[in-house]
């Protein structure tokens, strides 16, 4: 007799049709995974990331053995984020581990530093579409912000940091 399938949606907000339909159709013989995130380049459309997105509540796993064998398959980075909220819903902080190409300890990250880290997957990633010109842009704009770092000038930092995203991830 097959094993009993937990059907219940944690959130209460997302639609289960598709899931639950796929789950009765095929039993044990049907496995599937849905695909959280996947950070892209938007001048070539390629994929930077793949991403696998749960809800902080303490939990120190979460399978991603099929996300890796996808982003081995695709020659990205894969990607475990746990993200904990307020009240209100906004998102206070997160906690980020690589699944592939290696494993890595998990590093806790505020919003800003885990914006940044979502930049560093675009500045990392040679775009056929970028122009030479915008690359060298982004080089002086990136060298501006690591200064203000060295310097420990917070100020200069936050400025060059704010420009940094502006400009070049504008999301």
């Amino acid at each position: 007799m097959p094993e009993e399938i937990e059907w219940k949606e944690r959130s209460g907000k997302r639609d289960l049709s598709y899931s639950i339909w796929h789950r009765k159709t095929g039993g044990r013989h049907l496995y599937s995974i849905d695909i959280d995130a996947v950070e892209y380049c938007l001048r070539c459309n390629e994929p930077l990331a793949l991403i696998e997105l749960a809800v902080d509540i303490g939990q120190e796993h979460k399978s991603t053995v099929v996300m890796a064998n996808l982003a081995k398959k695709a020659g990205v980075p894969a990607y475990l984020v746990f993200y904990s909220k307020d009240a209100s819903d906004s998102i206070q902080s997160f906690r980020v581990s690589q699944k592939y190409p290696q494993k890595t300890q998990e590093r806790r990250m505020t919003p800003f530093e885990y914006q940044m880290f979502l930049c560093s997957l675009r500045y990392r990633h040679k775009c056929y579409k970028t122009a030479p010109s915008l690359m060298e842009d982004m080089l002086k704009s990136l060298a501006h912000f690591a200064l203000a770092l060295d310097e420990k000038r917070e100020d200069v930092f936050v400025q060059a940091a704010l420009h940094f995203l502006e400009t070049w991830c504008p999301f």
